[in-house]
């Protein structure tokens, strides 16, 4: 989950498809993608608003169905 200072847990989270650096310690890392990470890639690889190298998907996604399970 990102984590911007206090008060802002639980506001946002973020997908991890591939190997990073941007993992800090102040993140919650809650799970794991175990079906579905060629869907994620394709989204990933149409880029970000802006066209930066971070941000909200170039393209409108919507969660329909996650599973959390232990």
């Amino acid at each position: 989950m990102w984590n911007k200072g206090p008060g802002t847990n639980g506001s946002q989270f973020f997908l991890v498809y591939a190997d990073t650096t941007l993992i800090k310690a102040n993140y919650t890392i809650w799970g794991t993608i175990t079906e579905g990470l060629e869907i994620v890639k394709a989204i990933a690889k149409m880029g970000v608003q802006g066209g930066g190298l971070e941000g909200a998907p170039r393209q409108m996604i919507s969660i329909e169905k996650v599973v959390v399970s232990n």
